[in-house]
């Protein structure tokens, strides 16, 4: 199964995510079942080629939007702070509004 790169931000009219057929690996007909990530967010999930634009330039992806999940489980985005105590704190939200899932890891002095 091909795996193709997408901006979690682009859409048509009718909801489908754009790429660029030039991303896929293999070639790519109408009805292919494909993987689609989204690097910037470390999530993929699956999606349906719905349509495929008239110049051949790009694929209209039908996505499982209730499907998507991080690609590792890696910190997406780390906040770090130091407290008067001598204590540094990282605060982390896992990518997650899927998990919804909130750590603080404090290291003493």
């Amino acid at each position: 199964m091909d795996r193709v790169e997408i901006d979690l931000n682009v859409r048509d009219t009718n909801g489908f995510t754009r790429t660029r057929v030039r991303s896929f690996q293999e070639p790519v007909t109408v009805g292919d079942t494909v993987i689609v990530f989204e690097p910037d967010e470390d999530v993929e999930t699956t999606a349906i080629v719905r349509s495929l634009s008239a110049d051949g330039r790009f694929a209209y992806l039908d996505v499982d939007w209730n499907g998507l999940h991080a690609i590792t489980g890696v910190l997406v985005q780390v906040a770090e702070t130091y407290s008067p105590a001598s204590h540094w704190s990282w605060t982390s939200d896992w990518l997650g509004i899927l998990s919804g899932t909130k750590e603080t890891v404090v290291l003493g002095a």
